[in-house]
């Protein structure tokens, strides 16, 4: 996922519970650091249809999500608000 957009090292998929639902793990943005950042990436990700929640935390640097909402929608939502997400997750 750099700057060009490789979708050959794109993150791996979370993982799903059988009712297709987020089970953990979450997505990592290396460069949220700030509140500013988890309210600009919380906002956006919260927009996604079919997200119920989200949780970002700073220390961690990790976005997680409740919902049935694609790993694709979420990144991408991620990624519009000028973050990147971290390679593998």
């Amino acid at each position: 996922w750099g700057a060009g957009g490789d979708r050959d090292r794109r993150p791996a998929p979370t993982r799903r519970t059988s009712d297709g639902h987020w089970a953990g793990g979450g997505v990592d943005v290396a460069d949220v650091s700030c509140d500013g950042c988890k309210r600009a990436v919380g906002e956006a990700v919260s927009a996604v249809s079919e997200v119920d929640s989200v949780v970002v935390t700073v220390d961690r640097r990790l976005v997680e999500v409740a919902g049935v909402a694609s790993d694709d929608a979420v990144i991408a939502a991620i990624q519009l608000a000028g973050y990147e997400v971290a390679q593998g997750s």
